[in-house]
């Protein structure tokens, strides 16, 4: 029986099909610069048994990756709940760092903030150079990598924030910020769940994965719980200005 507090609603904004379309009429700019490669890269062989939650609305990436993990720790969410906590933007989504406002709803929320000097550095790097044929790699990399695993090590799966234009071909060329999250490995291969698609698990290229992060967002964002109350973000009330930001 179709659990209510999952139901989507009709409301006049963009779906992932009209995008689509729309995207289709556009130029497709130049490839990106092959990736340097980190030697020895690989994600673990296992995937955490993750709900997935496919959504309508191009702009909630964010909100539906953290239910499902949400869902994964037991705490079942309304994705419009929490879209409206974090004011998710009907065009821009969310941005990563607002997932920090769920600290005040009993969950812990850790971010790899001491990389994010670092990769940002490179990208901006990166971009000066232009026309370089292969783009820079730095150690930020290889911690990262160690992040996710010891994450995933732990039963915890990472939410990351990527462009989707860079995680899938068909769609290159289209600047929009997507969330993922990120189940398991398959050595050079990463399983996520994407709330942009039906289906669920996906396999992507580990170093795919790792171009698609987005400069300017948190690396990665995990969520755990601390002491939930007995109705944890289940109803769905309206925005209350009260509720710290």
């Amino acid at each position: 029986m179709e659990d209510p507090r999952f139901r989507f609603t009709p409301i006049d904004r963009a779906t992932l099909r009209q995008e689509w379309i729309r995207h289709q009429d556009q130029k497709v700019r130049s490839g990106t610069p092959a990736r340097a490669g980190i030697a020895g890269a690989y994600l673990p062989h296992f995937r955490l048994d993750v709900p997935h939650l496919p959504m309508r609305e191009l702009s909630r990436s964010v909100p539906h990756c953290a239910a499902m993990v949400m869902a994964y720790h037991g705490l079942e969410t309304n994705p419009g709940w929490l879209a409206a906590l974090l004011r998710t933007d009907e065009l821009a989504g969310t941005p990563g760092r607002r997932l920090q406002w769920l600290r005040a709803w009993g969950m812990k929320v850790d971010f790899p903030s001491d990389l994010q000097f670092y990769r940002d550095g490179t990208e901006e790097l990166n971009a000066r150079l232009g026309t370089a044929r292969v783009r820079l790699v730095y150690a930020w990399e290889e911690r990262w990598l160690r992040y996710v695993r010891a994450a995933l090590d732990d039963g915890n799966p990472p939410i990351l924030f990527v462009e989707l234009g860079r995680l899938y071909p068909k769609w290159r060329g289209l600047p929009q910020p997507h969330a993922v999250v990120l189940i398991g490995g398959d050595g050079r291969r990463a399983w996520i769940h994407d709330p942009a698609r039906e289906q669920a698990p996906i396999r992507v290229g580990l170093c795919t994965l790792m171009d698609a992060l987005l400069p300017g967002e948190p690396l990665a964002a995990v969520l755990t719980p601390d002491a939930p109350g007995p109705d944890f973000l289940v109803d769905e009330p309206a925005w209350d200005a009260s509720r710290p930001a």
